[in-house]
């Protein structure tokens, strides 16, 4: 049996970046998209998904203050990197955010078979934040930084 699931940008949601699950059927079994609270300058969309026992993983960038399943993200700077945890039936679990004063890019994100999230993402600014911890960019241009996060909690 197999299932689609579907990542559009903000213009085609009417919202936030989009995320939809579609059953073999093509029945639709979810649908999940941020809600943009302000303004934004970019189409904001995920680039990467994984799906991983009874999860779903997306992340992406985002310009302005969401709310993704009534948890919101307020702007760091000029644009922020997401991960977002979602059961399979389309429960929000967890959500982080990569946030500093320059520009945060979500590269990408897997999960190992013991349920590890690792998140690849790039940041332009002089540091960057991610659950209270600070990374300094040490040099000009962007720095690479690759995450482990624990998948059942975050």
């Amino acid at each position: 049996m197999w299932q689609v699931i579907i990542r559009v940008p903000l213009r085609l949601t009417g919202g936030g970046p989009g995320l939809f699950k579609i059953a073999a059927d093509g029945t639709k079994v979810f649908a999940r998209s941020g809600v943009l609270n302000g303004s934004t300058r970019f189409v904001n969309s995920f680039n990467s998904i994984t799906v991983a026992g009874a999860n779903v993983y997306v992340t992406g960038s985002v310009d302005g203050d969401w709310s993704f399943e009534g948890s919101s993200i307020t702007q760091s700077g000029l644009r922020d990197a997401v991960l977002i945890s979602y059961g399979t039936d389309g429960t929000l679990n967890w959500l982080k955010t990569l946030g500093g004063p320059g520009e945060d890019y979500a590269n990408e994100v897997v999960v190992d078979n013991a349920g590890n999230v690792f998140w690849a993402a790039d940041f332009d600014g002089i540091s960057t934040t991610v659950d209270g911890t600070t990374l300094n960019n040490f040099g000009a241009g962007l720095d690479a930084v690759l995450l482990k996060i624990q998948g059942t909690d975050g």
